[in-house]
């Protein structure tokens, strides 16, 4: 072989291991921990904290331009379910997440999943906004949304200009806010009626509720809007009555409504460095400042743990 020939492979073969090194060490790069952490957060859950989670992921991302930040929807029990199937770095949830759940986590990534609290809800009562009614209770609620209640029309409620049937509307299984109602008004072995509006989204049911004159309906106080009107709620017929609609100087006013719960963020055992970054901001004062913007309760408005 003449030496040219053999001047030429050895060029080919330096710029072969060249580039191969080269491709090599971009794809080291890419898996190292440095690299993951600067790229992307997935968060999955509540409907309810939905718009909190999307105004959460854009304030974070336009202060660090390299991180992207999914925020998907469908429930608390969809996005528990995803995090423990290993397809979400976060969970968003507005009820906490089950002994089931927790053990299935465990079994699978040998760590029990984190819990974090970072807002609290209201969850209020919607009629509309022509509706004549003002206040109602929980002993009132549970006749009117659970199995076999008794409350069917608006007159059973002393509204006597309003002779027409209840419309029930109601959230989806899967939703914690459902988990919630039915827990606290129902009972733990509550069901709710049969027949009901069922819905998807915490604003779904209060645009229906907006359209319906005859209809009632639950949802986070964050949807509160004009054509809407939320009801104040007592413990008991003729008790004291309070609004969920919270006066942020005065936290005693939300404590006392009757159905608040905290809103939790799940990751699996300790995040890795970038997602708790992400989740420091959130329980920061910059963080609590969005979730008072958005409507909801922050940390520190109200003292119940």
């Amino acid at each position: 072989m003449s030496k040219k020939i053999t001047r030429k492979i050895s060029n080919w073969l330096i710029l072969f291991v060249v580039a191969f090194g080269f491709v090599g060490t971009v794809g080291c790069s890419k898996s190292s921990g440095d690299e993951k952490e600067a790229s992307h957060i997935i968060t999955n859950g509540s409907e309810t904290m939905k718009k909190l989670a999307e105004a959460w992921a854009k304030e974070y991302m336009e202060k660090k331009s390299t991180i992207t930040i999914d925020v998907l929807g469908g429930g608390s029990g969809t996005g528990i379910s995803s995090l423990i199937h290993g397809n979400a770095d976060i969970a968003n949830a507005s009820r906490k997440m089950n002994e089931e759940e927790q053990g299935f986590a465990e079994k699978h990534f040998e760590k029990l999943p984190k819990e974090y609290v970072v807002a609290y809800d209201a969850v209020a009562i919607f009629v509309h906004k022509d509706n004549p009614l003002e206040k109602i209770s929980m002993e009132e609620l549970a006749e009117i949304f659970g199995n076999g209640g008794s409350i069917e029309q608006w007159s059973q409620l002393g509204i006597q200009e309003k002779d027409d049937d209840i419309m029930v509307v109601n959230r989806l299984s899967n939703s914690g806010t459902y988990q919630t109602f039915r827990e606290m008004v129902l009972g733990e072995q509550g069901q709710f009626r049969k027949l009901t509006h069922d819905v998807e989204t915490a604003e779904e049911v209060v645009k229906i509720v907006a359209k319906n004159p005859s209809a009632i309906g639950y949802s986070g106080i964050a949807f509160d809007r004009e054509d809407v009107k939320m009801l104040k709620v007592s413990k008991k017929r003729g008790g004291e009555a309070f609004d969920p609609k919270v006066e942020f100087s005065n936290s005693s006013t939300v404590s006392m409504y009757p159905i608040t719960r905290p809103l939790y963020l799940y990751t699996i055992g300790e995040p890795e460095k970038t997602v708790q970054r992400y989740i420091n901001w959130i329980l920061s004062k910059d963080g609590q400042a969005i979730v008072e913007k958005e409507g909801y309760v922050p940390l520190t408005n109200l003292d119940v743990h």
